[in-house]
């Protein structure tokens, strides 16, 4: 039986249950489209890909995406979206204060389509897509997705395809081209001249390598131990010529505790807020981490990124066929390889050349710790 709250909601519902949608041809020349944005990052980038092919293919679609603040900015400044309307976490919450006008200002749109920009069940985010009204509804495969989602990009159990390339697999459906082979989620060139300029002058040494390390949770599992971290940037250090900056999406305490245990201070950049962290990755010559969100817009960047992912994450986490990305795969409690680590850093393009005696040190350090 669906639950009491859907059913009350069945009249908001009624005018998206009725319409109808044909493939291809259910988006034309000025049509509107919903994202609905669930707060999870990574779930946001991996949908970049097809943001941007159904803006490509569609003269003058309109694009407003539904979002948590303290994504606005970021997404603002991609240039992906027309609009950017924020909810609070509160306003989901059928029958509370701000649910229905939250549900009026959908319905208002007049959209074509809603796209929920998940991998994972959103109940709350496909109430608003049913009360927006679109015959198009895209979102993800799940038992109960019928009706908020009518349009799902299924795949097998044994289909580990990176989730980064799934969503875009849904453009072909819509008649358009399929997504590049090779797409960086962008980034607004005048503020990329900043932070470039900024990062040349903060460097202690101008041949100095950016290496951002991310102390954050992981999608699937608490976060990496930071003594693991505190020894990976260690080794670094011995090898490479190069800055640590600790980095995370969600930054906080953990980035503070990383930061004290660093020998040398990073050097003052701007990460205040989610553009400011996105624009300073987007300058880093290599990126180390967990499976993060900030691992995986790293890969959506282009920046060489080196991803530890344990038992708890699935094949489908790792962006195989990635040039510029590479997974290791650690148990956790267990010493981490320091020579699969380099050699995952040389394949993501980082020439690894040990600088003299700081290389025993970080060495012997790495090989002590356990993530």
């Amino acid at each position: 039986m669906r639950p009491l709250v859907d059913r009350l909601l069945d009249p908001w519902s009624r005018r998206g249950r009725e319409a109808v949608f044909t493939l291809p041809g259910a988006l034309t020349c000025g049509a509107g489209v919903l994202v609905l944005d669930s707060g999870d990052l990574a779930d946001l980038i991996f949908h970049g890909p097809l943001l941007h092919g159904l803006r490509a293919g569609v003269p003058d679609l309109r694009v407003d995406v539904l979002l948590p603040e303290a994504h606005a900015q970021f997404m603002a400044a991609s240039g992906l979206a027309q609009t950017c309307l924020t909810y609070r976490p509160a306003q989901l919450r059928p029958f509370r204060r701000g649910f229905f006008p939250l549900l009026r200002a959908a319905r208002a749109g007049g959209y074509a389509a809603t796209i929920i920009a998940s991998h994972d069940p959103q109940p709350a985010l496909a109430r608003v897509a049913m009360a927006a009204g679109a015959p198009l509804r895209l979102g993800p495969s799940h038992a109960n997705a019928w009706p908020a989602v009518n349009l799902e990009i299924r795949r097998g159990v044994a289909d580990a395809t990176y989730r980064g390339n799934r969503p875009a697999a849904a453009l072909p459906l819509l008649g358009l081209p399929a997504p590049l082979s090779v797409w960086r989620w962008p980034l607004p060139p005048e503020r990329l001249r900043q932070i470039r300029q900024l990062v040349r002058f903060n460097k202690n040494r101008p041949d100095d390598r950016l290496v951002a390390i991310d102390p954050g949770a992981g999608k699937n599992g608490p976060a990496l131990a930071l003594s693991s971290l505190q020894f990976l940037a260690g080794q670094l250090a011995g090898q490479l010529s190069c800055q640590i900056v600790p980095l995370s999406a969600d930054g906080g305490e953990r980035v503070r505790e990383l930061t004290a245990l660093l020998p040398v201070a990073p050097p003052a950049l701007p990460r205040a807020d989610l553009l400011e962290t996105a624009l300073l990755l987007s300058q880093c010559d290599l990126f180390l981490g967990g499976n993060t969100d900030l691992f995986h817009l790293a890969v959506s960047l282009g920046v060489p990124a080196v991803g530890l992912f344990t038992e708890e994450d699935g094949a489908d986490w790792e962006p195989r066929g990635r040039p510029a990305a590479r997974g290791l795969r650690v148990a956790r409690g267990a010493r981490v390889d320091a020579e699969a680590l380099f050699a995952a850093v040389a394949a993501v393009g980082i020439r690894v050349a040990p600088r003299a005696a700081a290389a025993a040190d970080g060495a012997a350090a790495w090989r002590e710790g356990a993530v």
